[in-house]
Protein backbone atom coordinates (compact mmCIF):
# COMPACT_ATOMS: atom_id res chain seq x y z
CA UNK A 1 0.00 0.00 0.00
CA UNK A 2 1.33 3.46 -0.48
CA UNK A 3 1.77 5.99 1.62
CA UNK A 4 -1.63 8.72 -0.50
CA UNK A 5 -3.44 5.26 0.14
CA UNK A 6 -2.65 4.99 4.15
CA UNK A 7 -3.15 9.05 3.98
CA UNK A 8 -6.47 9.40 2.42
CA UNK A 9 -9.77 6.62 3.52
CA UNK A 10 -11.67 5.60 1.29
CA UNK A 11 -14.84 7.35 2.56
CA UNK A 12 -15.30 10.59 4.43
CA UNK A 13 -18.32 10.60 6.47
CA UNK A 14 -19.65 13.93 6.76
CA UNK A 15 -21.69 15.31 10.04
CA UNK A 16 -23.25 18.51 10.34
CA UNK A 17 -23.70 19.68 13.54
CA UNK A 18 -25.62 22.37 15.10
CA UNK A 19 -26.88 21.95 18.96
CA UNK A 20 -27.54 18.09 18.38
CA UNK A 21 -24.66 17.10 20.52
CA UNK A 22 -26.83 14.52 22.15
CA UNK A 23 -26.59 12.48 19.20
CA UNK A 24 -23.23 12.47 18.00
CA UNK A 25 -22.17 9.06 20.30
CA UNK A 26 -25.15 7.55 18.78
CA UNK A 27 -23.94 8.71 15.21
CA UNK A 28 -20.45 8.57 15.57
CA UNK A 29 -20.81 4.39 17.05
CA UNK A 30 -22.81 3.85 14.01
CA UNK A 31 -19.96 4.84 11.79
CA UNK A 32 -17.80 2.63 13.96
CA UNK A 33 -20.11 -0.17 13.66
CA UNK A 34 -19.85 -0.86 10.19
CA UNK A 35 -17.39 -3.98 9.10
CA UNK A 36 -15.56 -1.08 6.05
CA UNK A 37 -13.46 0.60 8.44
CA UNK A 38 -10.90 2.57 5.77
CA UNK A 39 -12.90 6.18 6.41
CA UNK A 40 -12.81 9.39 8.48
CA UNK A 41 -15.20 10.94 9.86
CA UNK A 42 -15.63 15.14 9.94
CA UNK A 43 -17.96 17.01 12.10
CA UNK A 44 -18.56 19.89 11.73
CA UNK A 45 -19.78 22.54 14.33
CA UNK A 46 -21.74 24.68 12.77
CA UNK A 47 -21.51 27.44 15.60
CA UNK A 48 -23.18 25.75 18.14
CA UNK A 49 -24.35 27.46 21.65
CA UNK A 50 -25.52 25.07 23.90
CA UNK A 51 -22.85 23.62 26.80
CA UNK A 52 -23.79 19.82 25.61
CA UNK A 53 -22.76 19.76 22.45
CA UNK A 54 -19.59 22.34 23.39
CA UNK A 55 -18.72 19.70 25.63
CA UNK A 56 -19.56 16.26 23.88
CA UNK A 57 -17.09 17.64 20.57
CA UNK A 58 -14.40 18.73 23.36
CA UNK A 59 -14.05 15.04 24.48
CA UNK A 60 -13.85 13.38 21.23
CA UNK A 61 -10.54 12.85 20.78
CA UNK A 62 -9.81 9.84 17.96
CA UNK A 63 -7.41 9.50 15.26
CA UNK A 64 -10.16 8.99 12.20
CA UNK A 65 -12.20 11.92 13.82
CA UNK A 66 -11.78 15.45 12.85
CA UNK A 67 -13.96 18.31 14.34
CA UNK A 68 -14.16 21.68 12.62
CA UNK A 69 -15.78 24.63 13.98
CA UNK A 70 -17.13 27.03 12.07
CA UNK A 71 -20.20 30.11 13.04
CA UNK A 72 -23.02 29.23 12.57
CA UNK A 73 -24.01 29.62 8.56
CA UNK A 74 -26.52 26.24 7.78
CA UNK A 75 -26.43 22.77 7.23
CA UNK A 76 -24.91 23.13 3.27
CA UNK A 77 -22.56 25.30 4.46
CA UNK A 78 -21.11 23.09 6.88
CA UNK A 79 -20.85 19.85 4.50
CA UNK A 80 -19.16 21.98 1.64
CA UNK A 81 -17.08 22.76 4.68
CA UNK A 82 -15.87 19.71 4.89
CA UNK A 83 -16.09 18.41 1.32
CA UNK A 84 -13.21 21.32 0.88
Amino acid sequence: MSIKEQQHPKISVVIPCYNYGEFLPEAIDSVFAQTFQDFEVIIVDDGSTDSLTQEVLSQIDHPKIRVIRQEHQGAPVARNRAIQ
